[in-house]
């Protein structure tokens, strides 16, 4: 017993001390990274939640430079010289970060929970999730206001336009269904809105 006890304190410390190592021996490792996305550079941008700041890399993997974030980012969407992030800790935001000065241009309040914001078809307004007041919201980034926001089934978490930008297809956190099958559609919801129609769609996956 006492051999058995000690063998497995010795393999926990000596996991603990190869973690260490590999940590302290990283160039600038990621932490806790919620997103990446590619600039017109070919440069990696990540937001790590772990230490509240947007990182940039080379394709090499070098640490170029890093911008703080008074809240936890959450997702991030790139367009020249902006980035526009999703953050959350008390209330949702998206905000507009400028990468020539790390500069936050301006913080747009969306909902609890913001999280992957993208573009919508014709690139003028940007789409947030709001994965904890189970709603989506569109966005006017010039003139940094919420332009409307819809319901959508239970905690939103990403999102994408149909090719023809008529529908949007929301993926949700929801209890299974019982009775379906791996890898089926559970349920769906139709929202009918002035020039989109918003659809969202539950499906369960097994990995």
């Amino acid at each position: 017993m006492r051999t058995s006890k000690y063998i497995l304190r010795t393999s926990l410390m000596a996991c603990f001390v190869s973690c260490c190592i590999s940590f302290a021996s990283a160039d600038n490792p990621p932490f806790f990274t919620t997103d990446i996305k590619l600039n017109d550079k070919g440069e990696m941008l990540l937001t790590e939640k772990g230490m509240k700041r947007v990182d940039v890399f080379s394709a090499d993997g070098k640490l170029l430079r890093s911008f703080p974030m008074d809240e936890t980012p959450t997702g991030i969407l790139v367009d020249g010289d902006k980035a526009y992030v999703t953050t959350f800790e008390k209330t949702g935001k998206l905000q507009i970060l400028l990468l020539e000065s790390g500069r936050v241009e301006a913080a747009i309040p969306t909902g609890s929970g913001a999280c992957h914001p993208m573009f919508g078809p014709d690139k003028k307004t940007i789409y947030v999730c709001n994965q904890f007041e189970n709603t989506v919201s569109e966005i006017d980034p010039v003139n940094h206001k919420v332009l409307r926001t819809v319901k959508v089934l239970r905690e939103p978490k990403s999102a994408v336009f149909s090719k023809d930008g008529k529908y949007m297809y929301v993926t949700n956190f929801r209890v299974p269904i019982k009775g379906t099958r791996k890898g089926t559609i559970h349920s769906r919801r139709h929202l009918s809105l002035p020039y989109l129609l918003l659809r969202s769609k539950v499906a369960k996956f097994e990995m």
